[in-house]
């Protein structure tokens, strides 16, 4: 009886671990087989990630596919094929965005197409990605060992199968493994033989010190508006998707103020100030509050690259609120604030009142010269 158990659980166990490797075997990428009527394809994808507010760039990737060995010798066949490719964007490019981050994704087509290979065999390929020398380019560091099975057929070879397995991924670290570089049916999808870039922004010009990448500036309307007066403002500002953790400084004049990204940051203008940041990741957002002062109204006018609102919804004395604003390229971003005072509120009637008890003395004054005149003259009747 006991023995049987222990036949049971054996089978048990074996059935378990069977499982569990069939399970982690249909979960690993399997290779293609192809024929010589349709051989195996494989394609590279290229996955350009910038934030919202940022353009697709016109740039070209270059991938470089090294012949290192054919049936693990050095020894390469004359003619093997140099499969370089090249993924370009021309800056019309359409993404999907998600959270502030917008993710193109495009494929280089089968890279084995009009290629033929001198004999049958394995081949082995080693792939990177070359740096595209953009500024603000995070180049990817993923590299890649491609296996090309090759197979004699009736009019030449025929690629059979490919086997790509990531070494390090895109941040220069140990990679996943196996992936699929089974070519896409539907574009824009791509598969896991991937390359991701970073690409991020910088909004104003360094070259031209008054393009801001954003300005926030003061005015105050109204025939009685105190053009002394301090007006208090509370700034955030939120970090564009990829924009690294850093600080920003704005500037009111000569005056610097340090902005942690999430953490409101209080300044105070005055009449024909600004608050001005010489540069921002383009896809930084910004909230801006001004607290409100009595018999003051508050308005804006709101700038985000070519699209312009107007806020005109704060109350006499009360908060001016310009809410998630975006900073895009070039150097159009700009909130202008304008304080308007209640020159109603102020009466000129007032003047007279104060003068009102001396000119009571003089119409008085008169009125006794004057009765004074009329009684002598009826004397002297």
């Amino acid at each position: 009886m006991k023995l049987r158990r222990k036949m049971l659980g054996v089978l048990l166990a074996g059935t378990m671990v069977m499982g569990m490797g069939a399970t982690a075997m249909a979960q690993e990428p399997q290779p293609q087989e192809g024929t010589e009527a349709n051989p195996a394809k494989a394609s590279v994808t290229k996955e350009l990630q910038f934030a919202e507010g940022v353009e697709t760039p016109d740039v070209d990737f270059t991938f470089d596919f090294t012949a290192d060995t054919f049936e693990g010798s050095t020894a390469l066949p004359t003619g093997t094929p140099n499969l370089d490719t090249t993924i370009s964007y021309d800056g019309t490019e359409p993404g999907s965005t998600s959270d502030g981050l917008t993710t193109v994704v495009k494929e280089t087509g089968n890279i084995f197409a009009g290629k033929t290979f001198p004999a049958a065999g394995v081949y082995e390929y080693s792939v990177v990605e070359t740096a595209t020398g953009v500024e603000g380019m995070d180049d990817s560091q993923a590299e890649y060992t491609m296996k090309v099975y090759v197979k004699n057929g009736v009019d030449g070879t025929y690629v059979y199968s490919v086997t790509v397995n990531q070494d390090k991924n895109d941040e220069g670290e140990t990679g996943t493994g196996k992936v699929d570089p089974e070519q896409p049916e539907t574009p824009g999808i791509g598969n896991g033989f991937r390359f991701v870039n970073v690409y991020t922004e910088q909004g104003g010009n360094p070259d031209d010190p008054d393009a801001k990448a954003l300005t926030i500036s003061k005015t105050v309307a109204g025939e009685y508006g105190d053009h002394t007066k301090d007006f208090t403002f509370s700034v955030t500002l939120t970090r564009a998707a990829t924009a690294s953790d850093e600080s920003y400084t704005g500037y009111v004049g000569d005056e610097s103020y340090t902005f942690e990204p999430g953490t409101a940051k209080e300044v105070t203008l005055k009449h024909g100030e600004s608050l001005t940041f010489d540069s921002l990741p383009v896809g930084t957002k910004y909230t801006v509050v001004e607290t409100g002062t009595a018999k003051y109204t508050g308005s804006a006018v709101v700038t985000e690259g070519e699209d312009v609102t107007n806020v005109n919804d704060a109350q006499e004395g009360a908060n001016l609120t310009v809410s998630d604003k975006l900073v895009k390229a070039g150097a159009n971003n700009s909130t202008a604030v304008t304080n308007t005072y209640d020159d109603a509120s102020v009466t000129p009637t007032g003047i007279i009142i104060n003068n009102l008890p001396f000119i009571l003395l003089i119409v008085a004054a008169a009125a006794g010269i004057a009765l004074y005149a009329v009684s002598r003259r009826r004397f002297n009747r």
